[in-house]
């Protein structure tokens, strides 16, 4: 997102510079996830070229994990991404579109890099993952900041976010200001489980329970065997919300004309029947998301119904967005 605020020739010469970081200090990696990552370099922000239009509502979206762990020249091993690399860097860009054709169709899209955990820190010991989490919400919450102060102004927003991102973007509900929230169109809440704790804990984290209602949350996570939930990504599921029909229920919904979709209660999933569910599974990734578990698939899976229904919900948000 090209903003308002910044002109071309800093942001090409602030992208000079992490270049160059890159090409000439290999051991900038390590000392980088010591220092606070500083959100007024645009480099820290997608650009898909297009100008802010304030007549537009905004959507702020999350990233999934998009790397592994990495081995800097001392043989050190680490578990955030390093956000001066090149490759690493490279991994995240290429999620960025996708998400920005499902929501930023209609709206104007803003999503940053930030020091998420690795895909292999996932599977660490729980209380050593949260400590690691740390420093990725700190980016998150930091980059959400600083895009309200400068380049919201005011506007609804959707707040989106999948796997890693859905993490991030439950923390920041949890965060947010009463004006804030009044602000928030929707969330999108994707691939992570949402508590009843969760629920308990912050009023506003409530599920969908029509196409069209505003101030809510829309939590999935989808499965084509039963089998195949895993307490990661699937474990302790509260809300489930069925993108077949923005609805709780446990009927079977039509998502397209080979697929259909229902809430299994028992499991506190999406049951998808009719899914070639080999076509998502990543062999390095069988122990986390074993086939059968469509966690992979999810954006591709309700990407035209997920388009359709952020423009709406922005709709009836309010007149003029």
């Amino acid at each position: 997102m090209k903003r308002l605020c910044i002109e071309k020739r800093n942001r090409t010469w602030c992208t000079a510079i992490v270049t160059l970081g890159v090409c000439g200090l290999l051991l900038s990696c390590a000392e980088v996830l010591n220092y606070n990552t500083v959100y007024a370099d645009p480099a820290m922000w997608y650009d898909n070229g297009r100008d802010t239009d304030t007549s537009r509502a905004d959507v702020f979206y999350v990233l999934p994990s998009c790397n592994y762990d990495w081995t800097d020249s001392l043989g050190e091993v680490h578990h955030h991404t390093c956000l001066t690399d090149s490759v690493q860097r490279v991994r995240m860009e290429r999620s960025f579109p996708v998400a920005d054709a499902i929501f930023g169709d209609s709206a104007n899209f803003f999503s940053p890099y930030y020091r998420q955990i690795s895909l292999n820190a996932w599977a660490m010991d729980p209380e050593v993952r949260d400590e690691l989490l740390q420093v990725t919400l700190a980016d998150v919450r930091s980059a959400f900041s600083y895009y309200l102060e400068h380049w919201n102004g005011g506007r609804p927003f959707v707040l989106a976010g999948f796997s890693q991102g859905a993490f991030c973007a439950l923390d920041l509900l949890q965060n947010m200001s009463p004006e804030v929230a009044d602000r928030m169109v929707a969330a999108y809440i994707i691939g992570y489980p949402v508590t009843q704790e969760l629920m308990d804990r912050c009023e506003r984290i409530r599920p969908a329970q029509g196409p069209d209602d505003t101030g809510v949350c829309i939590a999935f996570s989808t499965v084509s065997d039963r089998d195949a939930v895993t307490p990661l990504i699937n474990g302790g599921n509260a809300m489930i919300v069925n993108p077949a029909s923005w609805t709780t229920d446990i009927l079977w919904h039509q998502l397209n004309d080979t697929v259909n979709v229902r809430i299994d209660r028992d499991r506190n999933v999406l049951i998808a029947d009719g899914v070639d569910a080999s076509r998502y599974v990543k062999p390095r990734l069988k122990d986390m998301i074993p086939e059968g578990n469509l966690h992979l698939a999810e954006l591709e899976l309700y990407s035209a119904l997920l388009k359709d229904n952020v423009k709406l919900r922005i709709r009836t948000y309010g007149a003029g967005f």
